[in-house]
């Protein structure tokens, strides 16, 4: 008997030095809180006092890491997702964690580890929110929250800038951040975050990663390939899609260009998406990225939609316009920011890659057409409020422009632009944006443009180029036709002059108009017509666009059509 109490009690010494050396080995305490919404008493508390005990102690540190395990299910009209947030920071003293969380959230579990914790929990009418007070028992402390969601995107408002650009269908679904992160009060730098989802494999997932705050539009398209990771806590959406999946790729300079489309239009949009990479990189700058991704989101209401993304678009369906114009600012906007200057820029990119004659009598027609009163070097932000101003009589402005310098200098120009603002702080105010635009084109052109910029950044209207009067003569069978040419609205500018004989031939001549000019034409054969800026190279008030067509009228059996 003596043996054997004897040897119960080496046991327990025994197992009682094994606890002691595995502890201090391994010295986590865990607190584990479960059935949080039965069991946690929430007091109540109004939401302006729940914002501020969230806010008044900010946790200040470096290298916290973030692990997000999501399990997400796609059915009819629901989405669901069972997670969990691990975040692991450095703490060497008492302080206080806060966990907000939002009504739709269920908050299942709270484990933190290498602490002791009390905690504390209120409850306004939108959110929960508990605070831990935590003293670490070793340099780094770790919280983990498992949660559920479940809600219906179709029935979703967007609530920030991306989600205006997105939609859903049975086809689409978006989840942003917002559904499967846990808001803290942790501030600090040098963050990772590593997120592992499950989802449903007859869907292709791509997220939408914002690597820069302060560029709240920026989003950079990513394919997911089992674990995505990155380096802030700053905005994300998770993207699944039934797409049919297309890849090609382009050469650009010494560089091949991987080219992706998510869509169900076919395989037909990888040829168009390359002719518009190519015909960029030929006369602006090879594209600036290795990837590029066109995705599809359609839009419930067949509306042509889309965003630049760094790396791509987001867009309703291959439309051209809206297709060239959003990939530009993966030039203009992306690769170099020029706001709110660049969406000007992506206008005219479109246009100078779809060449059409019509196209510019649409946006003469529409620009004249326009109640807008502000000069493009007004405009701070692209609120809509002056979008004829700031997306067409800008883009117009920059053709303008390269009908002044001509192709060679004009294209020099842009090359230069880009690279300058991709090195360079070019969002300023809109203004002093415009002087750096103004700066890089004398340089390149080695003459001053103040006339330029003047009258069609900093000023309203347009100029009004009319034929005052046509005089004909005919000396040794050769027809002189000299032409009086005015403007009337206090512009001057070089102005093309086509004239059309009899037979058909056509001759072109170029000349600078202040006020007035007079041009004379030596022909083979009578004329027939005169036309004003043929080549349609600015906006003019006298044109097509203010007559909803030709604007025509004979002087001496002489038509004048002025474009």
């Amino acid at each position: 008997m003596k043996k054997s109490m004897l040897l119960l009690m080496i046991l327990i010494i025994t197992l009682f030095f094994y606890a002691l050396i595995v502890n201090n080995a391994n010295p986590k305490t865990v607190l584990i809180i479960e059935n949080i919404t039965q069991e946690i008493i929430f007091q109540k508390i109004e939401k302006e006092k729940l914002d501020e005990l969230y806010q008044e102690n900010k946790l200040s540190t470096l290298n916290a890491s973030y692990h997000y395990v999501l399990n997400i299910s796609i059915e009819d009209e629901r989405v669901s997702i069972v997670g969990f947030e691990r975040v692991t920071f450095p703490l060497t003293y008492p302080a206080l964690y806060s966990i907000l969380f939002e009504d739709f959230k269920q908050v299942d579990r709270i484990i933190v580890s290498n602490a002791s914790v009390t905690y504390r929990a209120f409850k306004d009418k939108e959110s929960g929110l508990i605070l831990l007070n935590i003293t670490p028992k070793t340099k780094d402390v770790t919280v983990e929250v498992h949660f559920k969601v479940r809600y219906n995107p179709f029935r979703e408002k967007p609530k920030s800038y991306l989600d205006y650009h997105l939609n859903q269908d049975s086809l689409h679904i978006y989840i942003p951040k917002r559904y499967f992160t846990i808001s803290n009060n942790l501030k600090g730098n040098e963050e990772r975050i590593k997120v592992d989802i499950n989802y449903p494999k007859d869907y292709i997932l791509v997220i939408l990663d914002q690597p820069s705050e302060t560029e709240f539009w920026r989003f950079r398209p990513l394919l997911y390939n089992g674990s995505f990771e990155k380096e802030n806590l700053n905005d994300f959406y998770l993207i699944f899609g039934k797409w049919d999946f297309y890849e090609g790729s382009i050469n650009v300079g010494n560089r091949t260009v991987r080219v992706i489309a998510l869509t169900n239009e076919g395989e037909w949009v990888l040829q168009n998406i390359k002719d518009i990479l190519l015909f960029y990189s030929k006369v602006f700058t090879p594209y600036p990225n290795d990837e590029y991704f066109y995705i599809q989101i359609k839009y419930s209401e067949s509306e042509y939609r889309g965003h630049g993304l760094d790396g791509g678009i987001i867009a309703t369906q291959l439309y051209i316009p809206l297709i060239a114009h959003e990939t530009a600012h993966n030039w203009f906007g992306l690769y170099a920011n020029i706001y709110p200057i660049h969406e000007g820029i992506a206008t005219y990119a479109d246009l100078l890659y779809e060449n059409n004659l019509t196209k510019y009598d649409d946006i003469e027609r529409m620009c004249l057409s326009s109640t807008d009163t502000i000069p493009i070097a007004e405009i701070e932000d692209n609120t809509g409020e002056n979008m004829v101003t700031l997306y067409y009589k800008n883009a117009f402005v920059f053709r303008s422009l390269q009908f002044v310098l001509g192709d060679e200098v004009f294209f020099r120009g842009m090359r230069n632009l880009l690279e300058y603002c991709h090195l360079h702080n070019c969002v300023q105010d809109t203004m002093t944006t415009l002087k750096q635009i103004q700066r890089i084109f004398e340089e390149v052109s080695n003459q001053s443009l103040e006339w330029f910029f003047s009258e069609w950044f900093y000023k309203t209207g347009y100029p009004h180029f009319e034929v005052s009067n046509a005089i004909l003569e005919k000396k040794d069978g050769i027809y002189l036709l000299t032409l009086q040419i005015v403007e009337a609205n206090g512009f001057k500018m070089p102005l093309e002059v086509k004239v059309v004989d009899s037979q058909g031939k056509n001759y072109l001549k170029r000349i600078f108009v202040d006020k007035n000019t007079t041009l004379t034409f030596e022909l083979e054969n009578k004329p027939e017509t005169v036309i004003i800026d043929p080549n349609e190279w600015m906006i003019n008030e006298g044109g097509s666009g203010a007559w909803g067509g030709k604007s025509s009228y004979e002087i001496n059996n002489i038509r004048i059509e002025t474009n």
